[in-house]
């Protein structure tokens, strides 16, 4: 995934869509940490070590200082507006001695390093005047649509320790990921009023009315929390649960195929008349499609189709089951006056995939013969 994203920053560069930046860094350490070697700058424009260029730069020693500690400075021009991996080296004429890692194969924007300093002793950006930097922390997501986009930045708290952005939103389901200075951080988890669902991939929003969000960012963990609007919604057009939704509804959830809870814990059931369905099951909480399941649309079997059945779902899914990865089965409802035998026997029930069950001789046969009890 690295090489991919390398690749297509080159392709950028080379397209003139990033205009290089011209960059100054510095750095400050002991007098005796440094001693008589020399000082160097080394640069990871990718985060690909087997095909982004690196770059070396010999420090200057300014006439500044920081807290007593000699301060160094090297120039260059940032080819890619941001960089990978940035050290400092300690250098014995061509043999390399030691090095401090400001940052380590971390898209890290321009903006967070150049006209700043790194502090060999706290391991931090401070400002030439010697204020702390923070990374800048937006949002990129659908917030403004279907597009991703970033948001504005984030507002550093007084404490230093968080930085809020507040959102204007609209009731709906927003994909996002936070960027601090460039690097990407999705956990995968979904906010609701009731709480935070882990899962995968990127983040969502549960919005589930019209309202000022907040989003707070923690630095030191690098984490996310949302504060919703208030006061909660108090009524709903559906009732939280799962439901079947298809060609046959416009993939749209109604009262009259939610699923119905059955004696088994974490199984639902819905009785209906098959036609030429395509389906899929689908979570609603607060009016909200928060949750789908099944990586494909399922299609009924034309041995199905016109029967009564019933709709089996589970939310975890079931080696035995095949319809929507395992979450859905569907089961014939048993018939009566079948007229239909086989060598004498009668019919007494149309099994799921449409073939009809057969009792003789203590045994049960499908039609075309076989055994299957």
């Amino acid at each position: 995934m690295r090489k991919i994203f390398s690749l297509f920053v080159a392709a950028l560069v080379c397209a003139g869509m990033f205009a290089a930046t011209e960059t100054t860094v510095y750095y400050t350490a002991p007098e005796a940490t440094i001693g008589d070697y020399t000082v160097k700058l080394n640069v990871h424009y990718g985060c690909d070590s087997n095909v982004d260029p690196w770059e070396q730069f010999t420090m200057t020693k300014t006439e500044d200082n920081y807290n007593g500690d000699p301060v160094y400075s090297a120039s260059f021009t940032d080819k890619w507006d941001g960089l990978c991996t940035m050290q400092f080296q300690l250098y014995n004429g061509d043999s390399h001695v030691s090095e401090v890692v400001a940052f380590n194969n971390v898209w890290t924007d321009v903006a967070a390093y150049n006209g700043k300093m790194y502090v060999h002793s706290t391991g931090k950006w401070v400002t030439l005047s010697g204020e702390e930097v923070l990374p800048t922390v937006v949002l990129h997501g659908t917030f403004a649509g279907s597009d991703w986009a970033d948001t504005q930045e984030f507002t550093l708290a007084d404490d230093k320790q968080t930085a809020t952005l507040k959102l204007s939103l609209g009731k709906n389901i927003y994909y996002f990921g936070v960027k601090e200075n460039g690097s990407w951080y999705a956990n995968g988890n979904t906010y609701k009023r009731s709480g935070i669902k882990e899962g995968t991939g990127n983040m969502r929003l549960m919005a589930d009315v019209e309202g000022e969000y907040t989003f707070t960012w923690t630095y030191e963990t690098q984490s996310l929390s949302v504060e919703f609007p208030l006061p909660a919604p108090t009524e709903f057009t559906l009732t939280n649960g799962y439901y079947l939704v298809g060609n046959f509804n416009d993939w749209t959830p109604s009262a009259e195929y939610l699923f119905a809870a059955t004696e088994t814990e974490g199984e639902y059931k819905l009785e209906r008349t098959c036609g030429a369905d395509t389906l899929k099951v689908v979570y609603v909480e607060s009016d909200l499609l928060e949750e789908w399941y099944g990586e494909n649309n399922y299609g009924l079997p034309e041995s199905l189709q016109t029967k009564e059945a019933t709709f089996y779902f589970r939310p975890v899914s079931n080696a035995d089951w095949t319809a929507l990865d395992g979450h859905l089965h569907v089961e014939v409802k048993e018939a009566t006056g079948i007229d239909a035998t086989v060598d004498g026997a009668k019919a007494v029930k149309v099994l799921r995939d449409g073939m009809l069950l057969i009792e003789k001789g203590g045994k049960s046969y499908n039609v075309l013969g076989a055994i299957v009890r």
